[in-house]
């Protein structure tokens, strides 16, 4: 039995498919049953909050391999609960959806929630991967809704490179590690997209693509962040978004791993491909 977290996000949406895929018993560990519907009926939904350590012992139980995937500023704290719930339940391997980490870079906002929760799962008794992904392409969704407060954060990236990744990419080296015995054990891989693109690049080609003026709104960190608080973010990841995003103009996250490629035997799909397969949010 596979567990996964996260199961109605970016990521574990596409995860959970391929695992039934191959034949794989899948557990979704969700907060909302009804919007876990959509999952099908072969998955078994059990409702409960990595941040209620009560609620979850029910999820691991008789699970062999899980997928962990959390997001916001608690993450550590999510994430060590889950950890502690897999060993008392005696899983064998936990593969961890991580944030890439380039050697030298700055650890703001997630790099340091997922920094943190790498170190309790390297700590703990489990067999572990972790997938250390790059910017998701689907990030470039925020470009769908002109008022979107997030699509004002990417354009402090100014002609900064990321070499997006598609989250199909990640899903499927996912699979990989989940479903290959102990060969990924121990490993940490860095998933990124093959080329780096600005967002400025991105937002030439989703105009490109869907026929929609598209337009980067640039203004001053400040008053972006203080967008983002009225908005309702919370102050820490308001900071995260703002001081990830002004490390990315500085050119600090533009590096690009081979490892999508010499895990899957294909190259990583390009961000024209993701942009043209989901051209329809932007109609």
């Amino acid at each position: 039995m596979i567990l996964v977290t996260g199961a109605n996000g970016t990521i574990g949406s596409h995860v959970v498919p391929r695992l039934l895929a191959r034949g794989e018993r899948v557990r979704a560990l969700v907060r909302d049953a009804a919007r876990a519907a959509k999952l099908g009926p072969d998955v078994e939904i059990v409702v409960g909050d990595l941040t209620r350590p009560e609620t979850l012992d029910r999820a691991f139980a008789r699970v062999d391999r899980v997928f962990l995937a959390t997001t916001g500023s608690d993450l550590p704290q999510q994430e060590a609960n889950a950890i502690a719930a897999a060993e008392r339940a005696g899983v064998g391997h936990v593969v961890k959806l991580s944030v890439m980490m380039p050697e030298g870079t700055p650890r703001i906002g997630s790099a340091s929630w997922h920094e943190a929760s790498e170190r309790t799962l390297r700590a703990s008794r489990l067999a572990w991967t972790m997938l250390r992904g790059g910017n998701f392409a689907s990030n470039a969704l925020a470009f769908a809704d002109p008022t979107s407060p997030l699509a004002s954060v990417f354009a402090l990236a100014g002609d900064g490179g990321l070499a997006h990744v598609d989250p199909r990419d990640i899903a499927d080296v996912a699979v990989l590690a989940l479903t290959s015995g102990s060969a990924h054990h121990g490993r940490v891989y860095d998933l990124t997209g093959a080329t780096p693109l600005s967002y400025r690049e991105v937002v030439r080609i989703l105009a490109s693509i869907t026929g929609k003026p598209i337009v980067l709104r640039e203004r001053p960190p400040a008053e972006i962040r203080a967008e983002l608080l009225a908005g309702g973010f919370p102050a820490d990841l308001a900071n995260a978004f703002v001081g990830a995003m002004s490390a990315v103009r500085e050119g600090v996250w533009d590096h690009v791993s081979p490892d999508v490629e010499r895990l899957l035997g294909r190259p990583p799909r390009a961000f024209e491909e993701w942009a043209r397969d989901h051209a329809h949010f932007f109609a």
